[in-house]
């Protein structure tokens, strides 16, 4: 009687288990480790399903200088062109996800894990995942507009006339 209750608990406890992610993937690591607007990253592994789209997620810590580390879960497409390579261009608005917007944007260094994910064909089946830990990505922001550089300069030259500071033009060496 003890033996079919317990297994009467263990079918029902292994019924009502949420489906795992397979690991049938592998990740190895990423290239470039420094990023701008347009570069692609190139995301190495091994038996990703080739001509499908990769779910991506950059989850960890963002770091800018003279801000306070910020919590992020940053989400992406990638292209598979092969079975050990994922293709992800970084774009103005994925590149905005990573060092802000506006004058607020400066460069930034994530660190954390990305995590791949496949869609599975059947919908009665997981999807198909893989993690690689410690991730480490220096990402740059778009150059500064002509505009706001303009404003930046009028803005600096205004404080330093309100400091009683006067930069001179330089002089040539002798």
């Amino acid at each position: 009687m003890t033996l079919g209750l317990a297994l009467v608990l263990a079918s029902c406890a292994l019924g009502c288990q949420r489906e795992l992610p397979l690991r049938l993937v592998e990740v190895h690591g990423v290239t470039p480790k420094d990023l701008e607007a347009h570069d692609r990253l190139e995301i190495r592994g091994a038996g990703f399903p080739q001509g499908r789209l990769a779910s991506l997620t950059f989850r960890g810590t963002l770091h800018r200088p003279g801000r306070a580390p910020e919590r992020a879960r940053i989400d992406a497409q990638g292209n598979v062109l092969g079975q050990n390579r994922i293709d992800l261009e970084i774009s103005e608005g994925l590149l905005a996800s990573f060092t802000d917007t506006g004058a607020r944007a400066d460069h930034t260094t994530f660190r954390g894990e990305l995590e791949v994910v496949f869609a599975s064909q059947s919908t009665s089946a997981p999807p198909i995942a893989a993690t690689l830990q410690g991730v480490v990505l220096d990402v740059f922001p778009s150059g500064v507009r002509v505009e706001e550089d303009a404003t930046r300069e009028q803005e600096g030259a205004r404080v330093l006339g309100l400091s009683l500071i006067h930069i001179s033009e330089p002089t040539r060496p002798y």
